[in-house]
């Protein structure tokens, strides 16, 4: 081979070797703008005024951005929206700073709101298609209260928790309490009342057992049935509250006894050691006259003002 030729074969393998070398820079720069490509396409913030979700068809399905309406500036908000741009759900914040969530008719209309309480608890509302609210989940310092409403805005029911416990209370469409269930440091009760919020039938808890009472529209009692240590008790009042017949129980027996408007006895109808008896009494309260039976005989006696007997008649059995 001569010298020309050698020259010829060294000058075609530079070049190859000059090509071999480009296609591998070019490779290698290509990897690296890749590989920096890659690694830029996850940032670590991405700042935005709002960012929409939206369908195939360009229907913005969600928004991202800051609070819309009245609140606007206050914080942020994620609402979503029907294919008619109609929002569905919104959680955001409201004028005061606290977060909400409502859920919304096709109209733009509130249908569930969770919210907080001017006092800082937590609250849940439903309404109708109004806008008017119909029951209310609210927290207070000694419990829950939940709360039904007409669609006028009036309270109808109310369930809500005391230091002594729960309570159930009903109203009519004026906000007169018409059913109350409440305890006692003594057991339950209940009360009801006329349209005016007048208390008319009280059932309670007494130290000796329960008790049920009856009143006038006006507050006074008229009847009480109640529980006493020796039995069970049956009491009628006048206007003024005072007793006006009452059925007793005694160690004995039963007893009923009659009084006048001023609480006086005038007749009393007794049971003593098996035997029944009945005395009539003087405003004073003085026994005037005794029907009863004597060793099986019966008897009826007169007494004078002191109390002593007069001479009795007897009958036979």
């Amino acid at each position: 081979m001569t010298v020309d030729e050698r020259l010829d074969r060294l000058e075609r393998q530079n070049r190859w070797l000059k090509a071999g070398l480009a296609s591998l820079l070019a490779v290698a720069v290509a990897a690296g703008l890749v590989g920096f490509a890659r690694q830029d396409s996850i940032p670590d913030l991405v700042e935005a005024r709002a960012f929409h979700v939206v369908s195939e068809d360009g229907t913005v399905r969600v928004k991202l951005e800051d609070s819309p309406g009245p609140g606007d500036g206050v914080g942020g908000a994620v609402t979503t929206l029907n294919s008619e741009g109609e929002t569905l759900v919104q959680l955001g914040v409201t004028p005061n700073g606290v977060g909400s969530v409502a859920t919304l008719n096709g109209n733009g209309r509130v249908l569930v709101a969770l919210g907080v309480t001017p006092n800082g608890a937590g609250s849940v509302a439903t309404l109708n298609g109004e806008g008017q609210e119909l029951v209310t989940l609210t927290a207070s310092s000694a419990g829950g209260t939940v709360t039904t409403l007409n669609g006028k805005g009036q309270e109808l029911v109310q369930l809500w928790s005391s230091h002594e416990g729960g309570t159930v209370t009903t109203l009519n469409s004026e906000g007169k309490y018409l059913v109350t269930l409440w305890p006692t440091p003594l057991g339950g009760m209940v009360i009801t009342a006329n349209g005016k919020g007048q208390k008319l039938v009280q059932l309670s808890a007494t130290p000796d057992g329960g008790r049920i009472t009856t009143m006038s529209g006006e507050g006074s009692v008229q009847v009480e049935i109640r529980a006493t240590p020796g039995g069970g008790t049956v009491t009628t009042r006048g206007g003024n509250g005072h007793e006006l017949v009452k059925l007793s129980a005694t160690p004995d027996g039963g007893m009923v006894t009659t009084m006048d408007d001023k609480g006086r006895r005038l007749i009393q109808l007794w049971a003593s050691e098996g035997e029944g008896a009945v005395t009539t009494m003087n405003g004073e309260g003085e026994s005037l006259v005794q029907l009863g039976a004597a060793k099986g005989v019966g008897a009826v006696w007169t007494l004078d003002p002191s109390g002593e007997r007069a001479p009795r008649m007897l009958t036979p059995r």
